[in-house]
This record gives C-alpha cells, sequence and structure tokens, in this order.
C-alpha cells in the first residue's frame, strides 16, 4: 500500500501545471473564495479569459489531482484544502514533507519487520526461564510442606 502511494505521488508530479497554469489556477481559487465559496461554472468562466483545452485542464488538475475544487453540477466550490490552499509552493512543499516522511515509514517498516523474528526468540526464551523459575519456586514450596 505504502509503495503504491509513493508510485502514485511520482506519477501526479509528471502530471504539474506549468507556471503560467499554476497563476491561473491560484486566480481561480481565490475567485471561489471572492465569491463565498460558490461560484457557478457560467460565471468562472466568463469571468477568465483563457484557451477552452487550458482552461479544462487546469480545472481537472485542481479537481483531480490537487483536490482543491469540488464541482456538483454547475457549481464550483472550494474543499477543505482549497481553504487552506496559500500558494502552489507551499502545496508542493507538503507533499516533498509527506514523500519524505513515506520514505521513512517505509524503511522503518522494513526494519521493523527484519528484527521481528530477533524479538519473537527472545521473548520465547524468556517465557521459557520464567515456567522453569515457576516450577523451582513450587518445588521448593512443596518441599517445605513435607
Amino acid at each position: 500500500m505504502v509503495v503504491f502511494s509513493i508510485v502514485a505521488t511520482h506519477l501526479k508530479s509528471l502530471l504539474r501545471m506549468n507556471d503560467e497554469q499554476k497563476k491561473i489556477a491560484s486566480e481561480i481559487i481565490f475567485f471561489i473564495k471572492d465569491n463565498g465559496n460558490k461560484v457557478f461554472k457560467s460565471k468562472l468562466l466568463n469571468s477568465f479569459d483563457i484557451d477552452p483545452i487550458e482552461r479544462t485542464f487546469v480545472l481537472r488538475t485542481l479537481k483531480e489531482e490537487y483536490d482543491l475544487i469540488k464541482v456538483n453540477g454547475e457549481l464550483f466550490s472550494l474543499s477543505k484544502k482549497g481553504f487552506e490552499f496559500t500558494s502552489f509552493e507551499d502545496l508542493e512543499l507538503k507533499e516533498k514533507l509527506e514523500f519524505g516522511k513515506l520514505k521513512t515509514d517505509l524503511s522503518l517498516a522494513k526494519q521493523t519487520l527484519k528484527e521481528f523474528p530477533k524479538t519473537k526468540y527472545f521473548a520465547r526464551i524468556g517465557a521459557f526461564i520464567g515456567i522453569v523459575l515457576v516450577l523451582k519456586e513450587l518445588i521448593e514450596w512443596l518441599m517445605t510442606l513435607l
């Protein structure tokens, strides 16, 4: 699962927007924020003079890749991440930190799995020693009764 998440993060990085598209996307997000988080599709499309193909790419990327906007029929609104959005630099920094955290978690999980048999072995030895000591104490107690 972790490996799939790492691969998905890498694939998402290949489909990034260029600087001009990021500027347009930021303007769209701030436009939705300024209009009370609910903007009709027609109002949004009429407010920006952008190539339709580029606009479609930017809106799809904001919705599906970054999860910054939600589309409910003809109504655009911001998601929780959209409300917290300040800039794409901050968003990419968060993603890099999360990617680093995933790599660290994966290496720690591998290390834990590698050390698990040793831990299990020591636990069995400890349990055996405990049983032997209980039997010794039981025998000593029985000897005092006789």
